[in-house]
């Protein structure tokens, strides 16, 4: 609260200032008027930065409200725009990567991937709208229908958080909220091109229209090949329209967006092409006051090819996986109420959503599959003295496919004084399987001579099972946030413990029958498809963090990450795939001139990771280890006032000394190609941005 009522003495300060300036100035002559606006200017850029800094100790995503950072209920990362401009990323994932909490890895460019605690089992959030689909297990970071310059601020709430977001809230939330349009007309251009094909323009457009706030993006993103030259592997589409309107208490927003991408890419079930695959959205918001509905669609086109021969080295070539179609449609709508009680010292908060899925192709043995969901939701906050808070919720949900799931949460932040907060959490969420885990059965084009074997154990059995019981994690935490130094010093540590059971697994298990018989293979004592086998296991970890301002002009950062962890069932032949530790450090310095420099290392220990056999799925996987990699991320920008606007030009460089790195595993196939994870080297993109 102090910190608050400093920012606000400031810039009342700063307003009684301009304001006597102008009433005492006579009047300006053009090349004073020049300078006034310039002045203008700075000033304005200064209110911004207030502001920004003021966002940066206020949260909403812990508890769908807001509220102090260090009265969260649960660690959080806040990045925001300020934060993401300093920083010089020129895309999503490369921001990312200096929270060392988030494993950031690139398979090859559209397809990067995040592992936080040990799982990718995130769920991704754009302004309140989940992204994740119910086809597969973790988002597409590539297929969101905005770039990096639409990002307003990001929340990343970690841990377990079913009991308010339901499905997929399993080990993170990362939260996105988009800019928002100002009443005055405005463009924003921007332009990044650099080596491997790099190339990302785009154009926002905004302003005011009566009651209504309009903003419409169009972005290109496209990228080549990082080990083979001039082979394109990224060519996305995006475009996004949003509009508001706000009569008195009640708010109205609309928006809509598109992305249409092609592109190579490797998975966990081997490579894959979209030629193309189509996401879009169209959405319906209020606000009245502490009633919010949400109403959406978002649906999904595309054709996919893999390459995923089904290879037995006695009997060659059993079956083909063949390109398939797929069209999926999702149509979901919520609310929420919030209610304070005794002085806003008691906080209730309930919600209720329901969601229908519907996917169809002709390439499923079932072309149809479809799926019900309904959620519920109860939070209460009590804060009946200064020094404590205690958090209680939990969320009911039910779908047609898989069991009910009950996700309680509870948390007590205690106040140790004016700065400093100490907080003990615990929580229960899950991952409903996807429909491809539990309903999708593929059909295939089988070798003649195993026919019948083959159709049974795809079509028939099937890889998809109907029986899968929901992942479950269970965590505890233990987290304390301090600020030192008049705020200008921050600091925060978690201890975390994670419980994960019932984690869904693939497993191929071909057995042919033994001599005199002919190759036929044994159906009985064959297995092929998912199931919650033995994927349990426990992960131990700390996380630390400190930020710092020593000076006006110069920001400095240091974050690290170390985690352990264990397999329940002992049995399992393979390594652990959790990176043991993550660091990063870096600074953000203010030149004259209007100039920003910033500097980031990264570190990422050694760690085991598997690519599947290029011969066949059917085959065991390959496992390696990766070796530590420690790399650069650098970036220059410089502005020039323009009479009608700002023109911004930069200078982005990732890992420019680290030579070649691999994030996932890979090898080299028997034709001479790269098969998995690519060989990732120097980037190096030129930078420009044009603000009218």
């Amino acid at each position: 609260m102090a910190a608050l009522t400093r920012t606000a003495a400031v810039r009342a300060l700063w307003l009684c200032s301009i304001a006597t300036l102008l009433w005492s100035s006579p009047p300006a002559t053009a090349g004073e008027a020049a300078a006034d606006a310039e002045e203008q200017l700075v000033d304005d850029e200064l209110e911004e930065e207030f502001e920004l800094l003021e966002d940066e100790q206020v949260v909403i995503a812990p508890a769908k409200h807001k509220q102090q950072i260090e009265m969260s209920p649960a660690a959080v990362i806040v990045i925001t725009r300020r934060v993401i401009e300093e920083s010089g990323a020129t895309s999503l994932m490369e921001l990312l990567r200096r929270y060392p909490a988030l494993h950031v890895y690139e398979f090859d460019p559209i397809y990067p991937g995040v592992m936080m605690r040990g799982t990718i089992r995130v769920l991704l959030r754009i302004d309140g709208r989940e992204v994740n689909t119910e086809f597969f297990p973790a988002p597409f970071y590539e297929f969101i229908p905005i770039g990096i310059e639409d990002i307003e601020r990001i929340e990343i709430v970690l841990g377990p958080n079913s009991a308010l977001y339901g499905a997929n809230a399993v080990s993170a939330i990362i939260d996105i909220t988009t800019r928002r349009p100002g009443r005055r007309p405005a463009v924003d251009a921007s332009l990044a091109g650099g080596e491997h094909g790099q190339l990302r323009t785009g154009v926002r457009l905004e302003g005011g229209l009566g009651p209504l706030l309009l903003q419409g993006t169009v972005r290109i993103d496209r990228a080549s090949n990082w080990m083979e030259t001039g082979r394109r592997n990224k060519d996305m589409l995006r475009a996004l329209l949003f509009a508001s309107a706000q009569f008195d208490k009640l708010v109205l927003q609309a928006d809509g967006g598109v992305v249409r991408g092609t592109g190579h890419m490797y998975s966990i079930s081997g490579e894959m092409d979209f030629n193309p695959a189509i996401m879009a959205h169209a959405g319906l918001g209020l606000k009245w006051r502490n009633l919010r509905g949400r109403a959406y669609w978002y649906a999904m086109r595309s054709n996919f090819e893999m390459n995923m021969d089904l290879v037995y080295p006695q009997a060659g070539v059993l079956a083909r996986v063949p390109p398939f179609n797929l069209a999926g449609d999702t149509v979901h709508a919520e609310l929420q109420y919030n209610h304070s009680f005794w002085q806003e010292r008691l906080l209730l908060i309930a919600g209720i959503d329901g969601r229908g899925t519907w996917y169809r192709s002709k390439e499923l043995v079932q072309e149809h599959v479809n799926e019900g969901r309904l959620g519920v939701f109860l939070h209460g906050e009590a804060q009946f003295v200064d020094w404590l808070r205690l958090t209680l919720g939990g969320r009911f949900d039910y779908n047609t496919v898989t069991k009910p799931a009950f996700s309680p949460r509870g948390a007590v932040v205690f106040r140790l004084g004016p700065d400093h907060t100490l907080r003990l959490s615990a929580g229960t969420a899950f991952r409903k399987p996807t429909l491809i885990e539990t309903s999708a059965n593929f059909k295939v084009d089988a070798n003649p001579a195993f026919a019948d074997e083959m159709r049974y154990l795809f079509e028939e059995q099937g890889i998809s099972n109907p029986d899968l019981d929901n992942e479950i994690l269970t965590g505890f935490e233990l987290g304390w946030r301090g600020r030192f130094w008049q705020g200008r010093l921050r600091a925060a540590a978690e201890v975390y413990f994670n419980m994960n059971r019932q984690w869904v697994g693939f497993s191929s298990d071909i057995r042919f029958r033994p001599p005199p018989f002919q190759m036929q293979i044994d159906l009985a004592n064959s297995h092929l498809g998912y199931d919650n086998g033995k994927g349990g296991y426990n992960i131990v970890g700390i996380h630390g963090s400190l930020e710092c301002t020593p000076f006006d002009g110069l920001s400095l950062f240091a974050r690290g990450e170390w985690r352990h962890e264990w397999r329940v069932n002992r049995e399992l032949d393979h390594p652990n795939q959790v990176t043991p530790w993550q660091a990063a450090a870096g600074a953000t310095l203010r030149l004259p001139g209007d100039m920003i420099a910033h500097l980031a290392a990264v570190h990422v220990a050694a760690r085991h990771d598997y690519v599947r056999n290029p011969r066949s799925s059917l085959l065991p996987n390959i496992w390696g280890r990766l070796p530590a990699e420690t790399y650069l991320m650098a970036s220059w920008r410089t502005a020039l006032q323009l009479p009608a606007g700002r023109l911004e030009l930069g200078l982005s460089v990732f890992n420019p000394f680290a030579g070649r790195i691999r994030e996932k595993a890979g090898i080299i196939d028997e034709q001479g190609h790269n098969f998995g994870g690519e060989l990732l080297g120097r980037l190096v993109m030129l930078t420009a941005r044009l603000k009218l």
